[in-house]
C-alpha cells in the first residue's frame, strides 16, 4: 500500500489516510476492531490518543502502514 518513502526513511500514512486509500468507513473499521465509532472517529482525528492496545490493533489491523507509536505520540 502507501508507505512514503522520503530522503532514506519511511512515513507510516495516517489512519485516516489508510481509510481513505482502502475506501474503508470508519464504522467499517470500528466493527473490524471491536470499539466505538466515536472514539474510533475521534483517535483517527487525533482528538483522543488510543490505548496501548487498540494502537497495536490498528497497526495490525493496517497492515503496519499506520505506526501504534505515531498514534500514542500524537500531539494534542
Amino acid at each position: 500500500m502507501k508507505v512514503i518513502k522520503k530522503q532514506g526513511y519511511e512515513m507510516s500514512i495516517t489512519f485516516r489516510e489508510f481509510l481513505f486509500y482502502e475506501k474503508k468507513t470508519v464504522t467499517q473499521a470500528a466493527q473490524d476492531l471491536m470499539v466505538s465509532r466515536m472514539h474510533l472517529t475521534s483517535v483517527s482525528l487525533g482528538k483522543t490518543k488510543p490505548s496501548i492496545r487498540l494502537a497495536r490493533d490498528i497497526e495490525n489491523y493496517t497492515g503496519g502502514q499506520v505506526k501504534a507509536e505515531n498514534l500514542i505520540n500524537l500531539q494534542g
